[in-house]
């Protein structure tokens, strides 16, 4: 199993334990993967380095482009939720495993993480997109009522 996937299990399976708005140290997320029989051919070290950068939205990607962890404070984190800081070379980013990479008996998470940890809805995804184009600075410079009266020209 990749170590992005172990990664965001283990971090899920603690949500579902200790609750949707707690954040947990490298420590505790590597513990909670070792713990499970799932867990495996994947060095602790590169784990460590998933948790830490590889799946951090907010970060530079290196070399990942993923976003399923927000580092909320020094060395804490959770999963990613729409609003969350998000670099822009990560914008197209992962903020799930894919459902092929996550065991039968754990896709039950895939589900949870969609409908109760991040709420999200057609509206909470526009609303990420319109986060992330924001982030981006994709309209630095540009005057919001300007850019509507030239989008209304011509509507006679």
């Amino acid at each position: 199993m990749k170590a992005a996937t172990q990664v965001w299990l283990g971090l899920a399976l603690l949500h579902r334990e200790r609750g949707r708005d707690c954040d947990f140290t490298k420590t505790e997320i590597e513990a909670r993967i070792a713990g499970e029989p799932w867990a495996g051919g994947v060095e602790a070290s590169t784990i460590s380095a998933h948790i830490s950068g590889h799946c951090v939205g907010s970060g530079r990607p290196s070399p990942d482009r993923d976003r399923m962890l927000t580092r909320t404070g020094r060395g804490r984190y959770r999963l990613a939720r729409p609003g969350d800081p998000v670099h822009p070379g990560r914008l197209a980013g992962r903020t799930t495993p894919d459902r092929e990479d996550v065991p039968a008996n754990l896709r039950y998470l895939l589900s949870w993480y969609e409908e109760t940890f991040t709420g999200d809805s057609r509206g909470q995804a526009m609303n990420d997109l319109i986060v992330a184009m924001r982030q981006s600075g994709a309209w630095r410079g540009v005057n919001a009522d300007d850019y509507v009266r030239s989008m209304r020209e011509g509507w006679d």
